[in-house]
């Protein structure tokens, strides 16, 4: 027997695409007119068929099942299958394709300027862009021409305070000593409520012990931002969006100290800790002709917003910047009496003291039928929702509230307390993402009346993370966090698919995202700070995930020795190295750490928690570890600016594009 070889290069027998050649019976004559240019047999379907995909409801006559029989059948052309999208244009797809190739290349941090290839760089996706170019004006025609400002201005009450008058809404304001610095060479600084100093001070050459807050009189091109102590626990960050001003400010609301308070003695009762007063600041910063941060010049604060309704909890600035110079915008917010409330903040005055006044009077008190306001979103300058404790949402028109007061549009979506609402504003303003105490989403049109409520599938209970929510409008997608320290995009057509965009090693307390760029922030428990874009994981579930750490803080308590120092006499003092040892054996220690490398997370260990996987458990950090808020520059001149609050009252201000 002859042994096949292996070295044939040819099949022994010949194989043929069609699986009926060379059977008589089967073969027939194909006209040479009706071949394609491959020279295969080209199907020309019959006048009498019928298009299923574009053919209208028409009535059809009835055919009996013989005649059905003798007809020959063709075969369909194969054809995709189009799904309509649950909500919105299908272009909105097509934008997010042109988005990924355009800031593909930028895995963490976002590029400053676009390359010969016009990638990258600071540039507003369409739905923006359309409300700045078109019509500076559009959507502001209530308040600039039907009245709106004048009803603002004759219906609120904003009462001058001195400095004086208004210490006790500011509350007990503490100093705050920090090391940051090189890794190996850390220097100890020294900063006083209200005080900063540039970031670059810590990488300067000194020979003593504690390193100066001074402001360089020459501009430094490295480590362009600034270290302000605000004096307690930042609480809410925010940045005011402005059209191409080279003033930017930035807005701080932070929990206040009760006077006397240890840091480490709990409140004697449940109610020991409420207050009546409360006070939200706006701080000046300077840009250069570039965009970059002016640390010639230092921080001011510009305005003080004083209240009596109780401890504000969140606000938010209308996301449509302001046509006219004055006022700054419309601020929302929620107070400690459950009532949401905006104000039309006037614009300060340009020299250097700050302005105190004493909001008496409101000119737009929303207020919902027994129950209160637990958080609420931006959809246009008219239109603000809030979700409530009773587990309903109201919608108001902020426009018919000024001449009817009209109560708006209500609608359930749990039955238990939601925490987190945001608006796919500016792409689908009309749509609302939902989520309550309970862990369940929801998706919300308020086009249509009824509400139209899609609950999604419920997510696991937030046990340990606070439910934060977004809306990304690059991705077109909610970004959400669960207990699996894992940042979450959930899509708007696939309200089941989820797309993990980011890893932490820590529980996830908060998220940024900018209307400038698609890179995103995560901050965590821990005190870390890192940078990522999710177009690249919603481009390709298989890709590297990267991530880019911004800083790390730390804080931790007083030893007994720097307690001991503390008690001593240091109160006539003038030498910083004094203070700063007071401070810390009274209020702690604070470290910044900074200059990391980026951070390769591969396919294989998506699905598992950093902590899980390494220790088992989950790791116990101090209460002012934890970085409380973040914030990203909305304007486009200054998209790389970046904002980062800490509970025990620092905050940090960078330019962080490349």
């Amino acid at each position: 027997m002859q042994r096949r070889s292996t070295k044939r290069a040819v099949p022994r027998k010949k194989y043929t695409v069609d699986a009926f050649q060379g059977v008589p019976e089967l073969e027939a004559d194909v006209d040479p007119d009706d071949l394609d240019e491959d020279g295969e047999a080209e199907l020309v379907a019959d006048d009498d068929e019928v298009d299923l995909a574009n053919a209208e409801s028409e009535p059809v006559d009835p055919v009996s099942d013989d005649e059905d029989e003798q007809r020959p059948k063709v075969p369909r052309s194969a054809k995709p299958r189009k799904k309509k999208p649950l909500w919105g244009r299908a272009r909105r797809l097509g934008e997010v394709g042109n988005a990924t190739r355009r800031w593909t290349n930028d895995l963490t941090l976002p590029t400053r300027n676009e390359n010969l290839r016009e990638f990258g760089g600071f540039r507003y996706d369409s739905s923006h862009t359309d409300e700045v170019s078109e019509d500076p004006r559009q959507g502001w025609d209530w308040y600039l021409s039907d009245g709106g400002k004048e009803a603002f201005q004759t219906h609120q009450r904003l009462d001058v305070l001195t400095a004086e008058e208004a210490k006790g809404y500011l509350g007990d304001q503490q100093d705050r000593s920090f090391v940051m610095g090189p890794y190996q060479d850390q220097k100890l600084f020294h900063l006083t409520p209200g005080q900063s100093m540039p970031l670059a001070n810590g990488w300067e050459i000194s020979a003593g012990e504690i390193g100066s807050t001074d402001t360089p009189e020459v501009a430094l091109h490295y480590k362009l931002g600034f270290m302000l102590n605000l004096g307690a626990e930042v609480r809410c960050l925010g940045w005011i969006p402005r059209r191409d001003s080279k003033v930017q400010y930035l807005t701080t609301l932070v929990s206040p100290e009760q006077d006397g308070a240890d840091m480490l003695d709990a409140p004697s009762s449940h109610g020991s800790g409420l207050t009546k007063q409360s006070h939200i600041c706006i701080w000046r910063f300077q840009a250069d002709a570039e965009g970059y941060i002016d640390t010639t010049i230092t921080p001011t604060l510009a305005l003080v917003l004083c209240t009596d309704w109780g401890e504000i909890s969140t606000f938010q600035w209308c996301p449509t910047a302001c046509p006219v110079a004055d006022p700054l915008g419309l601020l929302a917010f929620i107070a400690e009496d459950g009532m949401l409330r905006v104000l039309d903040v006037p614009l300060p005055s340009t020299d250097d003291r700050a302005a105190y006044v004493l909001v008496k009077q409101i000119a737009c008190e929303l207020q919902p039928p027994n129950t209160t306001c637990t958080c609420f979103t931006w959809s246009s300058p008219t239109l603000i929702s809030a979700g409530c404790a009773n587990g309903s949402v109201y919608v108001w028109d902020l426009e018919k509230i000024a001449s009817t007061n009209d109560p708006g549009l209500s609608f359930t979506t749990s039955k238990i307390c939601i925490e987190s609402i945001t608006s796919c504003a500016p792409s689908h303003p009309h749509i609302l993402f939902v989520i309550s105490a309970g862990g369940g989403m929801a998706v919300t049109d308020i086009s249509q009346v009824p509400a139209r409520v899609s609950p999604l599938k419920a997510t696991r209970v937030h046990d340990l993370s606070q439910p934060l929510l977004l809306w990304h409008d690059y991705l077109q997608r909610a970004l959400t966090t669960d207990d699996d320290c894992d940042v979450v995009a959930r899509s708007l057509q696939k309200g089941k698919h989820r797309i993990t965009v980011s890893k932490a090693r820590n529980v996830i307390t908060a998220i940024a995202a900018s209307p400038s760029h698609p890179c995103i922030l995560v901050a965590t428990e821990a005190g870390d700070v890192f940078a990522t874009n999710p177009l690249v994981q919603a481009a390709s579930g298989k890709a590297d995930m990267w991530q880019q750490p911004w800083s790390s803080h730390q804080w931790r308590r007083p030893t007994f020795a720097e307690r001991e120092v503390a008690e001593q006499d240091t109160q006539g003092s003038t030498d910083q190295l004094d203070k700063a040892s007071t401070t810390i054996g009274k209020h702690g220690l604070s470290r910044i750490l900074e200059g990391f490398k980026s951070e390769r997370i591969g396919p294989d260990a998506r699905g598992k928690t950093f902590t899980e996987a390494r220790t088992g458990a989950r790791v116990l950090l101090e209460e002012r570890t934890v970085v409380t808020s973040l914030a990203w520059n909305p304007n486009i001149n200054c998209g790389g600016w970046a904002a980062a609050g800490m509970a025990d009252g620092l905050v940090r201000v960078e330019d962080v594009a490349v």
